[in-house]
């Protein structure tokens, strides 16, 4: 009994309390409900043009527009080393191959900084990397599944929970996350999407990026091939 209890309290301290009420405790959620909870913990008000010019390392991530018309959003953000929100750009409705002079130049200006230029590589994102590649750009790749996604989001609860990241008070970036859902199947699987008529790109980004973030924050730099730091993890 004892073994047991102490197993439900470690896996209490590594998945959100939203999933293990629901999962571990048998506690009835609504078919839908708000994934992030009280986040209002974690979001401040701060300079983030200041906060990302003082930063030492750089976790970003990007979340690509499914072409240059429509409601669609790219959104790049970025983490710095001490798990705070130093960037934030979100625009749509422009061409691919401005997006990815933009992404160039940002890389480019900052890739001492950067630890991790994460781009998802569904849908369009896939032809970004390849071009920033042959360009001589490094960004790396996240391939978005149900199961990587339930990863990002449960990673992110968590973060919020015991309040490991600071997050900027925009109200585009706060009504993303209140609209964010968990739905629950009558299977008993779940899924995680924006509310109907509403946008994830933000949410999405956010995740990717502090997916990099909470893999290589721990990580030393030793050494630098074109200006892209070769790094390796403290285990």
């Amino acid at each position: 009994m004892e073994n047991n209890r102490e197993k439900l309290n470690n896996i209490k301290n590594t998945i959100p309390t939203i999933i293990y009420n629901s999962e571990y405790l048998g506690n009835w959620l609504e078919m839908e409900s708000s994934v992030f909870g009280n986040f209002e913990r974690v979001i401040h008000e701060y300079e983030l043009e200041k906060e990302f010019e003082t930063s030492n390392n750089l976790y970003f991530g990007i979340d690509i527009a499914n072409g240059s018309g429509g409601g669609d959003y790219t959104v790049i953000t970025a983490f710095n080393e001490n798990g705070r929100l130093v960037y934030f750009k979100r625009f749509n409705n422009v061409k691919q191959s401005e997006q990815i002079h933009f992404l160039q130049r940002l890389y480019n200006d900052h890739k001492i900084k950067i630890s991790v230029f994460n781009i998802e590589a569904n849908n369009a994102g896939s032809t970004f990397i390849d071009l920033l590649r042959s360009g001589g750009c490094f960004p790396d790749s996240f391939q978005t599944t149900a199961k990587s996604k339930r990863q990002l989001v449960e990673n992110f609860i968590v973060a919020i929970e015991k309040e490991k990241i600071s997050l900027p008070k925009i109200d585009t970036l706060i009504s993303e996350m209140q609209d964010f859902r968990v739905n629950y199947k009558m299977d008993g699987s779940v899924s995680f999407s924006s509310s109907s008529g509403k946008h994830d790109d933000i949410v999405m980004a956010l995740m990717i990026s502090y997916n990099g973030y909470q893999k290589y924050h721990y990580i030393i730099p030793n050494d630098s091939t074109n200006g892209r730091k070769i790094l390796y993890t403290i285990r």
